[in-house]
């Protein structure tokens, strides 16, 4: 499993796979509202939806192709409303 949870902030970590989703959803239920990316190296697309609904506060400089590319998508949407199509 590549996420653990301390402190009231999940952290991701290796490979984030659609597994991963279950208990990141889970702590986001129980009112969790920061993920830290710090050794996050891959994001299944399950994970990232759920960051993407959750926007919670991340933290950690994740490796550079989540760093480059999903955090600033990430920041970006982040004051921006999920919509319905």
């Amino acid at each position: 499993m590549t996420i653990s949870v301390a402190n009231g902030e999940a952290r991701l970590s290796g490979l984030c796979t659609a597994e991963d989703a279950e208990p990141l959803l889970e702590f986001f239920a129980a009112g969790g509202d920061r993920v830290d990316l710090g050794e996050c190296e891959h994001l299944h697309a399950a994970v990232l939806q759920l960051l993407l609904a959750a926007r919670p506060a991340i933290t950690g400089t994740p490796a550079p192709f989540v760093r480059e590319w999903i955090v600033p998508f990430l920041a970006s949407s982040a004051s921006a409303p999920l919509q319905a199509a």
